[in-house]
This record gives C-alpha cells, sequence and structure tokens, in this order.
C-alpha cells in the first residue's frame, strides 16, 4: 500500500518537473525540451523586513488603491464644477470694427464691455447636483478606505507566512542531519545484526520525507 502511495507520488512529482520546465521555457524563451536536471544555485538571504514599512510602500504604489484615489479627486472636482454654479459669472468682450466707406467719420472703431450673468432659476437643480456629487464623494471615500483594510489584512497575512517559512528552513534543514545521522546508526545496528532491514526502510524514508519538508519550505519561502 506504501509503494503503491509513492509511486503515485512519483508521477506527480515527475509531472511538476515537466511542468516547471515548461513555465521556465515561457519565461526565458529557450527551448528546453531536453532539459534532464537544472542545478540549484540558490544562496537563501533571509529576508528581515519590517511589517509597517511594507505596508507604507503598499499603500503608496498600489495601482488599485492609486485608482481610488483619482476617483476621489475626480469627485471633488465635479462638486467644484457644480458649486460653481451658484455664483455669477462675469464676463468681459471687445471688438474691432474696420469699414472701407469713406463717409464715415471713423472707418475704424472697437467696442467692449463687462458682463454678468447670474443664474436665477438653477439654484434648485445645482442645489440637487451637489447633494448627489457629495454622496458620491463619500461613496468613493468609503470604497477607498475599505480597500485600505483589506490591503492591510492582506500585508500581514503574507508578511506572517513569510515569517513562519523562514523560521521553518533551519528546523528542516536541521531534521536533515538528524535523520542522515540516524540512518548512520541503524545502518551500523543492521551490520551487526541488531535491526532489521526494515528497520532500514524505515530510516531512509524519514530521510526522504526531511528532504522533501526541506525544499518544500524552501519554496514556498
Amino acid at each position: 500500500v506504501q509503494l503503491a502511495q509513492r509511486e503515485q507520488e512519483l508521477i506527480k512529482a515527475e509531472n511538476n518537473v515537466h511542468l516547471a520546465i515548461a513555465t521556465l521555457n515561457r519565461l526565458t524563451g529557450l527551448v528546453l525540451n531536453n532539459v534532464k536536471q537544472i542545478q540549484d544555485v540558490l544562496e537563501l538571504d533571509i529576508w528581515n523586513g519590517k511589517f509597517q514599512d511594507v505596508l507604507l510602500v503598499a499603500i503608496e504604489k498600489r495601482p488599485d488603491l492609486q485608482a481610488l484615489k483619482r476617483q476621489i479627486e475626480a469627485r471633488r472636482a465635479e462638486y467644484r464644477s457644480t458649486r460653481a454654479g451658484f455664483f455669477p459669472n462675469i464676463f468681459a468682450f471687445s471688438d474691432y470694427n474696420y469699414s472701407t466707406d469713406d463717409s464715415l467719420l471713423n472707418q475704424e472703431w472697437f467696442s467692449g464691455g463687462i458682463g454678468i450673468q447670474i443664474p436665477l432659476f438653477d439654484g434648485g437643480s445645482n442645489y440637487v447636483k451637489m447633494q448627489r456629487k457629495s454622496k458620491e464623494i463619500e461613496q468613493a471615500i468609503h470604497i477607498h478606505d475599505e480597500q485600505i483594510d483589506d490591503i492591510v489584512l492582506e500585508v500581514k497575512k503574507v508578511y506572517l507566512e513569510v515569517r513562519e517559512v523562514a523560521q521553518q528552513i533551519p528546523i528542516a534543514k536541521k531534521s536533515i542531519e538528524l535523520a542522515k545521522e540516524n540512518l548512520r546508526i541503524i545502518s551500523e545496528h543492521y551490520a551487526e545484526g541488531l535491526v532489521t532491514s526494515t528497520d532500514i526502510l524505515v530510516e531512509e524514508d524519514r530521510l526522504a520525507k526531511a528532504r522533501s519538508n526541506y525544499y518544500r519550505s524552501l519554496y514556498s519561502y
């Protein structure tokens, strides 16, 4: 039963290797169909960043949050534009004229003036628009604040996951050393006839699991 289980795990692992090579092929643009083994040159460098620092970066740089900020600014600009409809509109105008009629006393002349436009009947409509724009601003700010709360939770979750896996890596590495030592001791006992081959297989299985846990932790990190 255990052998059948291991065979299934082996098939899955081999498929994962093929998928990883295909993904590497896609990312590098190289033809890696004949790759049999890829050398692991990873040098582990434990990250010691602070939660507050990464959170500030997320709040400042997240594109979704920046888009929400622009929406708030746009709503506020619309509100100011609507509010301006309550105030008189003052404007100036000028005109230059020229005539070829020699009988005129002045063949060219200027005209101009200053005008003022007072909205007498649009106050009610503008007031309703302002109320609606104000409500839209409040909704945009609420969505923005909700997104910040989601980002805080998301960053906190990933930050704790990184710390957790980083703490697991040295423990998993130590487990490999202990499993190797156990296997060495059991092998010596087997050579002296003190244990059976089953005990050897058990320790080999533990060593394989310890290595698997280590690389799984390394991959997760």
